[in-house]
C-alpha cells in the first residue's frame, strides 16, 4: 500500500483519495444457513449488493464486548477455584473426606463469593 501510494503523481492527484480505493478483499465463511439467513436479512434491508450490506453491517453497527477484562479475570479463578474443588473431591473418593472437609467448606465459600462479583458485573453492563 505504501508503495502504490508512493508512486502516484504528485500534480493534479490527492494522495489521500488512494486510501479510499476498495481494493482489499477480506473473506469470511458461512455454512449454508448461515448465508440463507445473511441473503433474507440483506433482501428485506433493501440491499442487492452483498458487498455493501456486509461493509455497512460491520461499519455501522455498535460492538458490544462480549466479556469484560474484569469478568474474564473472575472467570479465570472460577477454573482455578474449579480445578481445586475437583481435587477434595478425588481426595473425598479416595477415603480421605473427613482431613479436607474444612478446605472444601473455604473453597465452596470464595467460589460463592467469585460467582457473585461475576454477576455483579454482568449486571453493570
Amino acid at each position: 500500500m505504501r508503495k502504490q501510494l508512493n508512486s502516484l503523481p504528485l500534480s493534479g492527484y490527492n494522495k489521500t483519495d488512494i486510501l479510499d480505493i476498495r481494493n482489499i478483499v477480506r473473506s469470511i465463511k458461512f455454512s449454508c444457513n448461515d448465508l440463507t439467513a445473511v441473503r433474507e436479512r440483506m433482501r428485506n434491508a433493501g440491499y442487492t449488493s452483498f458487498s455493501t450490506f456486509g461493509r455497512d453491517c460491520i461499519l455501522n453497527t455498535a460492538i458490544i464486548e462480549r466479556v469484560s477484562s474484569e469478568q474474564m479475570a473472575t472467570l479465570n479463578e472460577l477454573i482455578r477455584e474449579r480445578n481445586n474443588l475437583n481435587q477434595i473431591a478425588r481426595a473425598c473418593n479416595a477415603g480421605r473426606c473427613w482431613s479436607v472437609a474444612n478446605e472444601a467448606s473455604a473453597l465452596i465459600r470464595k467460589l460463592d463469593a467469585a460467582i457473585s462479583l461475576f454477576n455483579e458485573k454482568s449486571s453493570e453492563i
